[in-house]
């Protein structure tokens, strides 16, 4: 069984970063975007675009595998997942990683009650399973479809099936 790292993103990692969220997008996400929406997220996810938002108030949370990224979580304002994505899902990295920077956005909110998330389309149901809920339909800006969605974090969270119950 191999071990998850999980870690604050290192300066000079901005590239490696860029590539797996790159990586992950065009497999997963831009098959149902319009071109305009692909250019715009790649832009959004650049290295010099995450080494930007570093110095604005967003943090990197980052897990590897031998070495390896093999995921990221990217929030803002310590209340909104403006990036999260996993090379492999379904191994618990996704939900680790947002467990982590929840813990990290409560030491500079120690109030926080709500994360938020503009979730991808194909990304509703992992984040329903997380326990975040829409707030609105499907909207499109700049090419970029996304469900507007809240995690209440005084709520019960089930694991996939809710078997398991956590809280955040």
């Amino acid at each position: 069984m191999s071990e998850f790292v999980y870690r604050p993103m290192r300066t000079g990692e901005e590239e490696a970063v860029a590539d797996l969220a790159a990586q992950v997008f065009n497999q997963a996400v831009a098959p149902g975007y319009a071109d305009e929406g692909v250019q715009e997220f790649l832009r959004y996810s650049s290295a010099d675009r995450v080494r930007e938002r570093l110095q604005a108030d967003h943090f990197v949370l980052v897990a590897e595998e031998r070495g390896e990224l093999v995921g990221l979580i990217e929030m803002r304002h310590s209340e909104h997942v403006a990036m999260l994505f996993v090379t492999q899902p379904g191994r618990g990295v996704g939900r680790e990683l947002l467990r982590r920077a929840i813990a990290r956005c409560r030491l500079v909110v120690p109030d926080l009650t709500r994360v938020t998330v503009h979730a991808a389309p194909g990304a509703v149901e992992i984040y329903a399973r997380f326990g975040f809920r829409a707030l609105e339909p499907e909207q499109i800006e700049s090419g970029i479809r996304f469900v507007t969605m809240a995690l209440e974090l005084d709520h019960a969270v089930g694991e996939s099936g809710g078997s398991r119950r956590e809280k955040w």
